[in-house]
């Protein structure tokens, strides 16, 4: 499973919220309050999720990347 891109349905359902930047600064929030991780780490997620949904990245790749953005 890890090794297939991210399926049409999860982009269809995902890029949409990860462009609204209401929803990200939400996600932002949710996501401080629960790990304690600070406003550029959610960012770099955000980005990064939407570089690998854009680009048919399958989620080891997805794993891959996040790993690097947050060193």
């Amino acid at each position: 499973m890890a090794k297939q891109p991210f399926s049409q349905e999860v982009k269809d359902l995902i890029l949409p919220q990860l462009s609204d930047a209401s929803f990200v600064q939400s996600l932002c929030d949710d996501l401080y309050e629960l790990f304690k991780v600070g406003m550029s780490v959610c960012l770099s997620f955000c980005i990064s999720y939407i570089r690998a949904l854009t680009n048919n990245y399958n989620n080891n790749r997805f794993t891959a990347i996040i790993q690097i953005s947050l060193r």
